[in-house]
């Protein structure tokens, strides 16, 4: 659950990157 964390502080790019279908609520986080 690590891995989100990081990606929060990564560009919105990285978000909505293959990651949001492994992650639903990072969609959110990037909007």
């Amino acid at each position: 659950m690590a891995s989100w964390c990081d990606n929060l502080a990564a560009p919105p790019r990285v978000l909505i990157a293959p990651r949001e279908h492994e992650n639903p609520f990072l969609r959110v986080s990037a909007s």
